[in-house]
């Protein structure tokens, strides 16, 4: 009898997709195999079917509905499901690529008011050539901040390493602009581990090419050069064109492609998996 009741209740509610709550008549037989329905646990997976169907339905109705219609109904109001839109979906997936665009143009400003602070030098206008300083090396704090938070998910260890690298590199380098104190080592050394780990970072992660990191070690060791007054001597100018260079490619790159807002939020979120 069981069997019968469960085969009846089955084959009905496939056939009608009748919603929760409502009823079969007055027939006794409908009555008790509703019943049965509702309180069998077998039916549970199918119960649960019947709710998502009918939450849709819903949904469908009363986005289709005109205004004046949805103010009129006075019925029971049926469930509503909220759904993911689209929109918010594009905008986390552009974040990454807009805190590379920002990186990008903070580079080009430590770019820009470097090369002033070398101009104002060689006029002997101390104060510009400070007010310039300052500025660089505001914008390739910044810099490094943002590249930490972009990097994190090739390697957290490794971009937090960078980060230290570079913001001890601004702090010599504020230290020796402003002539507080004497430093033996040229701020460029740090910068020069940086873009070395940068490099590595760039290697390890998917949504950057390869080919800049490769650059950026390049780079990087053409700065390590300022380890040695006297190696600096032999090959300047030409010991600062690679780091100029790769740095400025990662730039324009940053700027103008973008990140791979998809490859990035992959590779965060499977470093999250793993932890």
């Amino acid at each position: 009898m069981v069997a019968l009741i469960e085969g009846y209740a089955v084959r009905k509610t496939r056939a009608t997709m009748l919603p929760l709550g409502s009823c079969w008549g007055n027939d006794l037989l409908a009555r008790d195999v509703w019943t049965a329905y509702l309180l069998n646990p077998r039916f549970a997976r199918l119960r649960q079917a019947e709710r998502v169907q009918h939450s849709l339905d819903g949904f469908i109705h009363a986005a289709n509905s005109p205004p004046a219609e949805k103010k009129g109904n006075t019925g029971p109001q049926k469930p509503f499901i909220f759904l993911r839109e689209p929109t918010m979906e594009r905008t986390a997936e552009a974040r990454p690529r807009f805190r590379g665009r920002v990186a990008a143009l903070f580079y080009l400003l430590n770019i820009a008011s470097g090369s002033l602070a070398l101009v104002f030098i060689g006029r002997k206008l101390a104060l510009y050539a400070d007010a310039a300083n300052l500025t660089a090396t505001v914008s390739y704090v910044i810099v490094t901040v943002l590249f930490y938070s972009i990097f994190k998910p090739a390697n957290g260890r490794v971009s937090l390493l960078a980060a230290v690298f570079s913001l001890v590199g601004c702090s010599v380098g504020a230290i020796n602009s402003f002539r507080l104190a004497t430093v033996p080592v040229n701020a460029l050394v740090f910068f020069g581990v940086y873009c070395l780990l940068i490099g590595y970072l760039i290697s390890k992660s998917t949504f950057l090419p390869r080919v800049l990191g490769i650059l950026m070690v390049i780079g990087g060791l053409g700065w390590l050069t300022f380890l040695s007054s006297s190696l600096t001597d032999a090959l300047a100018p030409y010991n600062m064109v690679p780091g100029i260079l790769a740095e400025t490619v990662l730039t324009l790159w940053l700027l103008i492609p973008g990140i791979n807002a998809r490859r990035w939020k992959e590779q965060a979120a499977a470093v999250t998996r793993k932890v």
